[in-house]
């Protein structure tokens, strides 16, 4: 059986971006606002809301995959699920971190 406690984990900055808003966002997220952040982390001041929509996204970025329909590697782009007062984000797969031992 494969030893799935010892394994080589390659941490990823994550870059997230407010890209596009429409209606009014209440937790006040504005064009231009950037999270930076470890894949292993979850990013501070990042609406719970939104950070649950994008983390399938944040994941497959992180992990080096190429959604279908985006033109670029190492990125996505998502939405939150407030369909009213939507806030569209950019995802970049940043540098590598390297792990504490």
């Amino acid at each position: 059986m494969k030893d799935y406690y010892n394994y080589d984990y390659e941490d990823r900055e994550i870059i997230v971006k407010v890209i596009e808003t429409k209606g009014n966002c209440v937790a006040r997220h504005r064009i231009g606002k950037t999270w930076k952040f470890s894949s292993k982390e979850t990013p501070r001041g990042l609406c719970s809301w939104a950070y649950a929509a994008l983390f399938p996204y944040i994941s497959a970025v992180a992990f080096g995959k190429k959604l279908p329909w985006e033109k670029r590697e190492g990125y996505a782009t998502a939405c939150c699920s407030d369909p009213v007062n939507l806030v569209t984000f950019e995802i970049k797969r940043g540098r590598k971190i390297p792990l504490q031992k």
